[in-house]
């Protein structure tokens, strides 16, 4: 919820009679997305609204970077400022404003079906609980991948993982191959060895970067549900288990720069392995 602050010099001045003096320190405006004030749910796409403010005030409220001001002007039959005019008034009070509308996080698994995934041959993949569970006997030799229909390219992704036995990854940026591994790329590790979390290259160079099983050892307990992010941007990586960085990667020039998402089951080796929560924010 939205506070209401005491207006505060300079950008906090009163709009007096029918003139617009003041607000002359104030030169951003920010929406927030539907912001509740007084009672009103302001339009998504409004930057401002009116709500009364007593029997002989209306107060014209916006959303700054300093956080709600609250503008005392006079009375007025209307109460939600229409579009239009929020632009006009924009125009006039804040001539370099700008909208901020930062990346925002969206699911990749909807903890029902696998829509906007598909399986590379290999294992078994399928919707348990909510989770994604996968299996794979010792007796398949193939990497059983389960593996996001879009490729991305910047971002940051989370996931909750649990390892019951064999060694899985999470795979990134990958490119899909015609080889027993189908695809290169980097992964994430995830196992329940001291080199989970550790950036390991399938199909390229192997391991590249592994964690300080000290590290490990304060941070992870195997077979229990851990937390997963992993940042891509550009040439820089960076692993994070249960909010601890454990592996970072920076100014990497050989890395992949864009491809798929993706969830392994090693082959030749008994898998259980559980994923859930997996959400991407894409960034610039």
């Amino acid at each position: 919820p939205h506070r209401d602050p005491q207006v505060a010099s300079p950008a906090a001045q009163t709009l007096r009679g029918n003139g617009l003096e003041g607000l002359k320190g104030a030169r951003r405006l920010v929406a927030f997305g539907q912001p509740q004030i007084a009672g009103r749910t302001c339009p998504s796409s409004a930057f401002a609204c009116l709500v009364p403010g007593g029997t002989d005030a209306i107060d014209l409220v916006t959303t700054t970077e300093r956080g709600v001001l609250k503008l005392p002007i006079k009375p007025s039959a209307v109460t939600l400022l229409p579009m239009k005019a929020l632009l006009m008034l924009g125009v006039l009070l804040f001539p370099s404003f700008t909208v901020s509308a930062g990346p925002e996080w969206k699911p990749l698994f909807n903890g029902k079906d696998l829509n906007g995934w598909h399986p590379v041959p290999g294992g078994k993949w399928e919707v348990v609980d909510g989770t994604i569970l996968g299996t794979s006997p010792r007796s398949e030799p193939r990497h059983g991948l389960l593996m996001t229909d879009k490729r991305f390219r910047n971002f940051k992704v989370r996931a909750r993982f649990k390892v019951t036995s064999g060694d899985s990854g999470f795979y990134f940026r990958v490119e899909k191959t015609k080889t027993h591994v189908s695809v290169r790329g980097f992964q994430a590790e995830v196992d329940n060895s001291r080199e989970v979390g550790g950036l390991y290259e399938t199909s390229m160079r192997a391991w590249v970067s592994k964690p300080d099983p000290k590290l490990i050892a304060r941070t992870v307990k195997p077979g229990e549900w851990t937390d997963l992010l992993v940042t891509a941007v550009g040439d820089d990586i960076t692993v994070s288990l249960n909010g601890v960085k454990v592996t970072e990667l920076l100014g990497d020039g050989k890395c992949l720069k864009e491809g798929h998402i993706a969830l392994q089951l090693h082959g030749g080796q008994d898998m259980k392995v559980q994923f859930k929560d997996l959400a991407i924010m894409e960034l610039p």
